[in-house]
C-alpha cells in the first residue's frame, strides 16, 4: 500500500480551519478519475480513509477545492478568482 494523501485548507482571511469545504482528489495518470469527494471536518483536514493510504496508487493526482462554494454557503461575496474549483 502506498503512503496517504492528506489535504488541509484554511481561510486566511479569518485564519481558520476551512471546516465544510468540498474536495475532489483526482488520480490522473494513466485514466483521469475522481478518487475521492469529501468535506473538510473540523480542523480543515480531510478525513477520509485516503489519509491512511487506503486506495492510494502510485502515480500523479490532483486536488480540487470548492472554494467558490464553500464562500457562497457562507454567505460571502466571491470575486472572479472564486471558481467552481481551484486544482
Amino acid at each position: 500500500m502506498a503512503g496517504g494523501i492528506s489535504l488541509h485548507a484554511v481561510d486566511v482571511a479569518s485564519g481558520r480551519p476551512a471546516q465544510g469545504m468540498s474536495v475532489e482528489l483526482h488520480r490522473v495518470e494513466p485514466a483521469p478519475h475522481v478518487i475521492v469527494r469529501a468535506t473538510l471536518g473540523q480542523g480543515g483536514a480531510l478525513i477520509d480513509p485516503i489519509v491512511q493510504g487506503q486506495g492510494v496508487q502510485l502515480g500523479a493526482h490532483e486536488a480540487r477545492f470548492l472554494v467558490g462554494d464553500w464562500m457562497r454557503a457562507q454567505g460571502r461575496a466571491c470575486q472572479k478568482f472564486c471558481v467552481r474549483g481551484i486544482p
